[in-house]
């Protein structure tokens, strides 16, 4: 009996002040012992809404529950509305969930990230994680979800615009720059992308990275270049990497020295997913390396 007292008592302080925190918790936990997970998120939003600070307390709790179908789609319409608090909880749970497919799938159940300033960022971020921690077909099927994404890029490895604006993140061709060598994307003749390059001498390293789900099989691999310096025995290669083997020893490689590169490459059956590299070396003179790569291919025999 003092029980139910209390709980009219806690909804009559609700019902004259919705700012009350401490209502709110209540409420939310009275929501939930009566499995009542819709109007459980009606009070997380009041709570969440009214003051700032309750994120790092229901933050936790709330990405610990997704795991659970009906909390994911009790909170679909917040995901798409306009709280705040929503997207401020999705970059908690980016950098924070011990459950990514869970998060992945609430991203695709409520159809994407919600607020368009920050979705970009957001899917960024996810996709990042999701490559870096090896998760594969979870970056694939968020990959799919973003605008302008197609299925067919996943097993193409050539360039193109959306290299040079980084809208797919680590689902593309991705660079690395330091002092001693690196990479960039700029526009090249009909708009064509082109990738420039370069190794100071007795540097050798990787200075370009692609994302590929190609099938097992035999491929055949051409890349050209529209110019090519390689000072003093400076080169190029090029490698195929299976990131799920434990050593992520190559299992192609081709070095090259010119304006063209050709060869055939077997992707084993073990090797479900695979990154492409460009390795640059120097050599041994003065000048080091530099080149730009206009075209690279990767075709599949019949």
């Amino acid at each position: 009996r003092q029980e139910r007292l209390a709980g009219e008592y806690i909804r009559l302080a609700a019902g004259q002040s919705r700012r009350e925190v401490t209502t709110q918790l209540w409420l939310i936990e009275d929501s939930v012992q009566k499995n009542d997970l819709k109007q459980a998120l009606v009070h997380y939003d009041i709570a969440l809404r009214t003051k700032a600070g309750t994120y790092t307390l229901l933050f936790p709790i709330l990405l610990s529950a997704l795991d659970d179908p009906a909390i994911r789609a009790a909170l679909k319409p917040y995901i798409h509305g306009d709280r705040a608090w929503a997207q401020a909880f999705l970059t908690h749970a980016i950098a924070n969930s011990n459950n990514l497919p869970a998060l992945v799938d609430l991203i695709i159940e409520s159809g994407g990230f919600g607020v368009p300033d920050v979705a970009r960022a957001q899917n960024l971020d996810l996709l990042a994680r999701l490559v870096s921690e090896k998760r594969f077909a979870d970056a694939r099927r968020l990959y799919l979800r973003v605008p302008g994404a197609r299925a067919a890029r996943l097993q193409d490895a050539g360039f193109d615009a959306t290299d040079r604006d980084g809208r797919f993140g680590t689902m593309a061709w991705q660079v690395m720059i330091n002092p001693e060598s690196g990479g960039s994307f700029a526009k090249g003749d009909g708009d064509k992308t082109q990738l420039m390059i370069y190794a100071n001498p007795a540097t050798t390293a990787t200075v370009a990275t692609r994302l590929l789900y190609l099938r097992p099989g035999q491929y055949d691999f051409a890349a050209k270049l529209v110019a090519f310096d390689g000072g003093e025995r400076g080169s190029i290669r090029w490698q195929l990497r299976c990131p799920n083997l434990d050593n992520e020893r190559p299992v192609w490689t081709l070095d090259s020295a010119g304006t063209a590169a050709g060869a055939s490459l077997s992707v084993p059956a073990n090797c479900p997913v695979q990154f492409i590299d460009i390795v640059p070396s120097g050599g041994a003179g003065q000048s080091g390396l530099e080149a730009t790569v206009s075209e690279v291919t990767l075709r599949r025999r019949q």
